[in-house]
């Protein structure tokens, strides 16, 4: 039995309106995010120093390392790290720039939201809900001033699955390719295309594998030579540090798109309230119906390479639900690249619901567009103080990232060229301070793995140091929050006469009261 399409869109047609309000539904989601992430300055996280200090390193002629001398693969985002060593700009001033690039790049997302609604519906408000959606989502307004690299791997990956479904299919492996050196997550796009391309050609679509394997290739062969694996130090040493329990990896990734906002990031303050969750299943069912009734019947009538698009996130979020269940810590920014894709699932779903009940379009996107700005109202700091905090999301604190930035920078004022400085976090601490890093959790730091994993007495939270590596290193300085040091270093006999309370700034950061600095004593 043929299936009806005559009310659906063709692929690669041009609706040709040129009115001032089909402009603004290209142009308009795309100023409001470059606003949104600029309107409050730099928001820089902890983990986004890390790149910064790699991306330093390498203009300097290091090469792509944390501590001059150790060739470490740390960062999981090469290709950032080496796009930021490419602003002609001195060493220091990437927590202000980033978040030009980052507001630029989320714009550039913004405007192919737009066009991949209106490819999957024919209308381009679906595609302007969705993009206004993201441009005031609160997670990415967070990780994008924020310094990190999530913008990038995001515009990446709908640029490869926007090129599959135009039927370019070169470009489409080369950004997939990019996405890859931005963060591994990127493997996936690359993976589906090919299995769709199986799918359509019925062989081995080898030529296209073979571009993206000549593209990661240079990547690659030097990963191998200077690092000894392509693979970031960092992923295997998060895999044995971090003891997390599965339901709260779960909690947040279950909730990441449909709390208010589209943000795990409130997730204390509305705990209490049963609205907000009431609410998020809600919208949740309606983006559920728009990607298993409208976007469905695309992929399978009118758009067939469609299936990579609406695969992607499902495939992704369960990915990270199988890693969570093995205790892998979910970052909330590991999480923002589904909320694009949920958008485009919920715009298309009101746009089916209209259809089914025979609704006007302008209506309903009138309607549509107030409850999506709401929503993100909601998780945004305007109730708080527009002129103070404009667009500033709720739950984020950056309160440790600025106690390790002052520490940091009174070290830097006295610190001997061979002094080294032992931390659990080495992001403000390390960018501020330029010490040699001593990475008690391993991510930049070789050999520490194997004083992992730390007994359950001596953990308040991840991240606690352990005595033995203290003790056998022997660092100049030791910097922490309490809640890393209270049942580990502190309890040591050995800690306690060989290092001195030098500093405690309070710090009331999760289960913390202070960020501590001890000095080792056996020097003037």
């Amino acid at each position: 039995m043929a299936v009806k399409t005559a009310s659906l869109p063709v692929p690669g047609a041009v609706l040709p309106d040129r009115s001032v309000a089909r402009l603004a539904a290209w142009l308009a989601p795309a100023l409001l995010a470059l606003v949104a992430r600029l309107a409050n300055g730099p928001l820089t996280v902890d983990d986004a120093f890390i790149t910064f200090r790699y991306a330093d390193n390498l203009r300097l002629g290091h090469g792509l390392v944390y501590n001059p001398g150790e060739a470490v693969l740390g960062t999981t985002t090469p290709l950032y790290a080496a796009l930021l060593a490419l602003i002609p700009a001195p060493p220091g001033s990437l927590p202000s720039l980033a978040p030009w690039l980052n507001a630029t790049l989320d714009a550039a997302a913004c405007v192919l939201l737009v066009w991949l609604g209106l490819r999957l519906s024919g209308q381009v408000w679906v595609g302007a809900l969705a993009a206004t959606g993201y441009a005031l989502a609160p997670m990415s307004i967070a990780f994008s001033a924020g310094g990190m690299e999530t913008p990038l791997f995001v515009l990446l990956v709908l640029s490869s699955l926007g090129c599959w479904l135009a039927g370019r299919r070169g470009p489409a492996l080369g950004c997939a390719a990019l996405a890859t050196l931005t963060r591994p997550e990127g493997g996936l796009v690359a993976t589906l295309l090919l299995l769709d391309a199986l799918r359509l050609r019925r062989h081995l679509p080898w030529r296209l594998a073979l571009l993206y394997a000549v593209l990661l290739a240079p990547w690659t062969l030097y990963a191998w030579l200077v690092y000894g694996s392509p693979l970031p130090h960092s992923m295997a040493a998060k895999a044995v540090t971090y003891q997390v329990d599965p339901g709260i990896n779960l909690a947040a990734l279950a909730f990441s798109a449909g709390l208010p906002g589209f943000s795990v990031l409130p997730l204390a303050e509305v705990a209490g309230s049963v609205v907000p969750w009431l609410v998020g299943c809600a919208v949740a069912l309606i983006a559920l119906y728009g990607f298993a009734r409208q976007a469905g019947r695309l992929a399978l009538c009118r758009a067939p390479r469609a299936w990579p698009l609406l695969l992607f996130a499902p495939i992704y979020a369960l990915a990270y639900s199988l890693a969570g269940l093995r205790g892998v810590r979910l970052f909330h920014w590991y999480l923002t690249p589904l909320v694009p894709f949920y958008l485009l699932y919920l715009a298309v779903g009101l746009a089916a619901v209209a259809a089914r009940l025979r609704l006007e379009p302008p209506r309903l996107a009138a309607a549509a567009f107030a409850l999506v700005v709401v929503w993100d109202v909601a998780a945004l700091g305007l109730s708080r103080g527009w002129l103070e905090r404009p667009f500033y999301p709720v739950g984020l604190d950056l309160t440790r990232e600025a106690v390790y930035g002052a520490i940091g920078a009174e070290l830097r004022s006295r610190l001997a060229p061979d002094d080294v400085v032992a931390a659990p976090e080495i992001g403000a601490l390390g960018y501020a301070s330029q010490a040699r890093i001593l990475d008690t959790v391993g991510l930049v730091s070789p050999g520490v793995s194997g004083y992992y994993p730390l007994p359950r007495e001596q953990l308040v939270a991840d991240n606690a140091v352990p005595p033995q590596l203290i003790q056998d290193r022997q660092p100049r300085y030791v910097v922490a929050l309490d809640q890393f040091v209270r049942r580990s270093l502190l309890p040591s006999p050995w800690f306690r006469r060989h290092y001195d309370l030098v500093r405690r700034e309070p710090a009331r950061v999760w289960m913390s009261d202070a960020v501590l600095l001890f000095r080792r004593n056996d020097q003037p």
